[in-house]
């Protein structure tokens, strides 16, 4: 695994919670991504991310370090051992049924440039700690049950708007209309039923990712 640059699970009916080992690829925690990796100067590919399509060839398909684990159902927490895979450019763990908190320590992927958390059950607030992802251009977490102030509209945080944000009616603040004097601190209830499930697990527009190792 000291060579793999992409991981695409997406779009399988995979269950369970993610694999907690998944720091032992070391390819994704590498200091100097792009310098140790074998690559093909005749290599040529393209994926689709941030809402655009790219092509990569040669020396810069060792570059793109991404996990794309959307449309599964996928369930427990986010574990913390995966954000500590620091070279990470792009996570997509949409349309699942994790729970639990978004994990304060998504800190740690200081090279991320997208996340996408959208269509899960995750609970509780967004970490105003992640205004320190200076590299973050794409991030969803629409359609969960989250609640709470959102982080202050600074750095990437000043791009993202309202649609980032739907389908969370206990949150507040901007870019939303509803201020947080107007919010209860305890979240709505939410229980999944079958065709909650169902909705959750509707495809996004997320093209899925390959391996290349």
């Amino acid at each position: 695994m000291r060579h793999l640059h992409v991981l695409d699970l997406s779009r399988n009916n995979l269950s369970g919670g993610i694999p907690k080992c998944i720091d032992n690829i070391t390819s994704w925690t590498n200091e100097t991504p792009g310098l140790n990796f074998p690559w093909d100067p005749w290599t040529t590919f393209e994926f689709n991310t941030k809402g655009r399509s790219y092509t990569y060839r040669g020396r810069y398909t060792s570059y793109l370090l991404a996990i794309d684990m959307s449309l599964n159902r996928s369930t427990g927490t986010i574990p913390l051992q995966m954000t500590q895979l620091d070279q990470i450019r792009t996570l997509n763990l949409s349309n699942n049924l994790l729970t639990g908190q978004i994990p304060v320590t998504f800190t740690n992927m200081k090279q991320l440039e997208s996340l996408d958390l959208s269509r899960n059950i995750l609970s509780g607030k967004v970490p105003p700690e992640l205004i320190q992802l200076n590299f973050l251009e794409v991030f969803y977490v629409s359609f969960n049950n989250l609640s709470g102030r959102l982080p202050l509209p600074i750095g990437q945080f000043g791009a993202f708007d309202k649609s980032c944000y739907l389908g969370n009616p206990g949150l507040c603040g901007p870019p939303l209309d509803k201020e947080c004097d107007e919010v209860l601190e305890k979240p709505p209830s939410f229980f999944p039923n079958k065709a909650t499930i169902n909705t959750l697990l509707l495809p996004s527009l997320c093209v899925p990712f390959f391996f290349f190792f």
